[in-house]
């Protein structure tokens, strides 16, 4: 068709008329097209110019929506950010660029939203995350171009110390006001064109009108069609010419009716094209998470989704467009969703938020539990956008979470945190001319119950323990648990006549009351130090401090006691600091020795075994008593250590004497934690070459309350070496009988209490003669301890011990020495079995 319209064009341009048009249509044209260029050219640059500033403005806007999302890492609130800018380029009229692709991004990398929504490919979506994270490196605004986007990318900056938080970048389709400016030049050529034509009519006129009139009723008749039909208004005349004009005219009626039905057909695929982009709309709206409205600004209902229907049980017939919030708001009301509430107050609590023109943030409390947080976000004077999130289980473990900061989940008790604000708020109390005193309180025997009951069982005395300082305090007092078996109490009222040590003694009364727990009777005490304010001091750090230095003495007093706090307490803490770091320098410097003391034979008289003491020569104390420090390696965990040297260096000194004579080694409890005591014991007898029948451990009660697996298989594989075991001090704690059999013993040794009294107190020998002949009847020899006098000695004897020990015989020798001990004891006769010991003078 094109083809015949040209032909017919050419026909014309043969006619005389036609080279007359021709030629004035070629002087106008050199014109109008300079004209046009010139006009293009200015235009373009113009709108150029006026499409990138306002991508630049319109990505610097949406970046500062978006700063609030980007530094809580809140991806719904993003969500809301950017489908408020697309929902608003949506409803443009057209005078600026679209948004083609947006990329939200921190400054770690990750990206928080990432929307692709119209043409831009997978080469434009990786120029744009580049560009984002140049924009937070360089900390400035990235553009760049590329037919027919431009990419613009901003750094977010933190309202608080203007830190880069992150990057938004956003990519702008620049076709349709490309698309713009070709319209406008063509409306400058049409203009241009009816300004030739009306020209060429003018110096026309005197020329027939077989030629020019015709054509200027064609040229009417295009410019006066019916855009909307498409229908062609030319005069019938025109059409049923058989010049060249009619054949034009004909042509470009068929032409028009062409164009009409592809538009037809383009109009009816873009509406296949909204449908669909609404239905999608339809179906994210529906799935959020959130409740969404959207309100208009005279606050009649836009949109919303389901899930603000189903949040407030509404009917969905209220949820209509248009629909007023009032009416929605009484629906609500009508639904039950509140407690106490009317519609009046809910609506002005709602239109006050919504017309401060900023993001506000309300909370709907409602009947069913729920607790709905609404967020409030004006779209200029559009009117506003609200969405609703259920936080209930947020909000639950929240509060979770503060209290369980605050209080003790076992005991439900307050925490350390709590004890540590009480005390500073009660403090300010003293401050006015009040007193207070803190109490540090700890339990007695509470580690051999976890022991050897279990945790479970210790978890449930500590609950009990909870429950009865509850029922025990006043109302006025405050009681906090501060860890593991430690508690602390504040006595803040002194009124009513109640002293600190009369509260305490009622505590230590309470708590050592028998406890049944799991069909078990639980016996435990109590501790208990007390720091006074203002007397001790002023703020909570120095009393909870001084507190619990009068709780150590009060433990070192012998547990089940109540200690002041004494000026002289912080003194002696220091002086036991400064002991064990003494302690701590004393095996690597030297300052240990070990001495022996002799175990003798009572049948013989000849000394079967020593007995090994070790011995500490500080450098400025001189020597220090070991009851001094070994209390402190034990606390502090350096006995283990301590005790490997000694066992060690005990081994080596027994290789070198009689093979007929043992050496015996204390082992601390402590030792007994850690399975590393057998490889101790393997490694003294590979190094020293001494044989296993020589070295006899002993231990005490402790150990042996220490009934569990760990103990019981160390013993057993120290006795499967062929060392022998004896029990220390027997008889002077709680030790069941049924630990003699329970546990591989070789050894029961008399404590020299029961010695000290044997010549004096029957119930004594008595005491002696049952554990000797227990011994005798398990297989186990029994020493003595103590023996200083012959009336012991031969009391020992007739009472049936096996060996004694004591001054009587000497005391510990240095290793030096044993020679030369071994040597004055058995100089008398070596095969003697006389009663009395041989040289007695020794004893001094």
């Amino acid at each position: 068709m094109l083809a015949g319209l040209k032909a017919k064009i050419t026909g014309i341009r043969r006619s005389l008329g036609g080279r007359v048009m021709i030629l004035l249509a070629g002087v106008l044209f050199a014109a109008f097209a300079y004209m046009i260029c010139i006009g293009v050219w200015t235009e373009y640059r113009h709108t150029t110019d006026v499409v990138h500033k306002s991508d630049m403005n319109q990505t610097l806007i949406i970046a500062q929506q978006a700063r609030h999302g980007i530094q809580r890492r809140d991806t719904q609130y993003l969500e809301n950010v950017l489908y408020d800018f697309i929902y608003n380029q949506d409803k443009r009229d057209g005078h600026g660029a679209r948004i083609s692709a947006i990329i939200v991004q921190t400054t770690d990398g990750r990206v928080l939203r990432q929307y692709r929504t119209g043409q831009a490919g997978s080469d434009d979506t990786q120029l744009l995350a580049e560009m984002a994270a140049n924009a937070i490196d360089a900390g400035e605004v990235i553009d760049a171009h590329s037919h027919p986007h431009q990419f613009i990318a901003v750094p977010v900056r933190a309202i608080v110390g203007n830190r880069v938080v992150g990057s938004v970048a956003v990519a702008w389709d620049e076709s349709q006001p490309m698309d713009r400016l070709m319209d406008h030049a063509m409306r400058m050529a049409v203009i241009g064109t009816a300004s030739a034509l009306v020209v060429i009519k003018i110096l026309m006129l005197t020329i027939r009108h077989v030629v020019v009139r015709p054509i200027v009723t064609l040229a009417d008749s295009m410019v006066s069609r019916r855009a909307a039909t498409g229908d062609v208004d030319l005069p019938e005349d025109l059409l049923e010419r058989r010049d060249e004009i009619g054949q034009l005219a004909r042509r470009y009626k068929c032409l028009m009716e062409d164009l009409t039905q592809a538009r037809n057909e383009l109009e009816a695929r873009s509406e296949a094209e909204i449908q669909k982009r609404n239905s999608r709309l339809d179906a994210a709206l529906n799935n959020m998470s959130q409740g969404l409205c959207l309100f208009d600004g005279d606050f009649n209902l836009i949109i919303c989704n389901d899930r603000f229907i189903e949040m407030y049980r509404l009917d969905p017939s209220v949820a209509e467009h248009g629909t007023s919030l009032e009416r929605i708001v009484r629906a609500m009301i009508g639904t039950g969703a509140f407690r106490d509430a009317t519609v009046a107050r809910l609506l002005d609590r709602y239109q006050r938020a919504a017309s401060t023109g900023r993001e506000s943030t309300l909370q709907d409390d409602l009947s069913n539990g729920q607790t709905i947080s609404i967020h409030i976000s004006p779209r200029n004077e559009e009117g506003w956008v609200v969405t609703f999130e259920d936080v209930t289980e947020r909000r639950a473990a929240e509060a979770k979470i503060e209290y369980m900061a605050r209080y003790d989940d076992l005991t439900g008790l307050p925490n350390r945190a709590s004890f540590r604000t009480e005390l500073g708020n009660a403090l300010k109390g003293v401050e006015r001319g009040g007193e207070l005193a803190v109490f540090c309180l700890d339990l007695d025997q509470f580690k051999p119950v976890n022991d050897t009951l279990g945790h479970p069982v210790g978890d449930k005395l500590l609950k009990s323990v909870a429950d009865r300082l509850r029922g025990t305090l006043r109302e006025t007092d405050f009681v906090a648990r501060l860890g593991g078996d430690e508690f602390a109490v504040i006595m803040k009222d002194f009124g009513d006549g109640l002293t600190p040590a009369a509260l305490a003694m009622r505590i230590i009364d309470t708590l050592g009351e028998p406890y049944v727990l799991e069909g078990h009777q639980v016996v435990i005490g109590s501790s208990i130090g007390i720091a006074h304010a203002p007397q001790d001091a002023n703020d909570a750090d120095s009393l909870v401090k001084m507190a619990d230095l009068a709780l150590y003495r009060a433990k070192g007093d012998g547990r089940g006691v109540y200690r002041f706090f004494e000026a002289g307490m912080d003194e002696r803490m220091q002086e036991r600091r400064a002991l064990e770091i003494d302690l701590r320098a004393a095996l690597a410097n030297g300052e240990f020795v070990v001495e022996y003391q002799p175990i003798v034979n009572i049948e013989t008289s000849r000394v079967s075994c020593f007995e090994t003491l070790i011995r500490w020569n500080h450098p400025q104390r001189g020597r220090v008593a070991p009851d001094d420090f070994i209390p402190v390696a034990e606390e502090t965990g350096l006995i283990t250590q301590i005790g490997s040297w000694v066992l060690m260096q005990a081994c080596m000194d027994a290789k070198t004497w009689p093979e007929n004579i043992r050496v015996a080694v204390n082992l601390s409890p402590m030792q007994f934690r850690d399975e590393d005591l057998v490889m101790d014991v393997v490694m003294a007898l590979n190094r020293s070459g001494l044989e296993p029948h020589r070295l006899e451990l002993e231990i005490t009660e402790t150990v042996l309350l220490q009934d569990t697996e760990t103990t019981t298989g160390i013993l057993h594989r120290i006795r499967e070496l062929g060392v022998r075991i004896s029990m220390d001090d027997f008889g002077t704690g709680y030790c069941s009988l049924s630990y003699l059999q329970k546990f591989p013993l070789d050894k029961i040794k008399i404590d020299k209490s029961f010695v000290d009294d044997i010549a004096v107190a029957p119930d004594a020998a008595a005491i002696i003669r049952a554990i000797a002949g227990l011994g005798a009847s398990l297989g186990m020899s029994t020493t003595a301890e103590g023996v200083e006098t012959d009336r012991q000695l031969q009391r020992l004897r007739d009472e049936g011990c096996t060996e004694v020990q004591g001054f009587y015989f000497s005391h510990s020798v240095p290793r030096d020495s044993v020679a030369e001990l071994l040597d004055t004891i058995h100089q008398d006769d070596p095969g003697a079995n006389d009663s009395g010991p041989p040289n007695k003078n020794r004893s001094a």
